[in-house]
């Protein structure tokens, strides 16, 4: 490959990433804060202390 083609190129792929990850970023919040709002912790809390304790012996 040509060098100035490959630079456009990395070029290019570096700005369509950066976009990708913005995106993703943003609707990982949009579906945390979509979880909280559903109460979505207080059921995953309380099967993450139910696991713990399992694995404790306890429960």
């Amino acid at each position: 490959m040509n060098k100035k083609i490959s630079y456009l190129y990395h070029k290019a792929e570096s700005k369509y990433n950066k976009h990708i990850r913005i995106l993703l970023a943003v609707l990982g919040m949009g579906l945390l804060a979509w979880g909280i709002v559903r109460g979505d912790c207080q059921a995953i809390f309380g099967k993450a202390i139910f696991v713990c304790l399992e694995c404790v012996g306890i429960g």
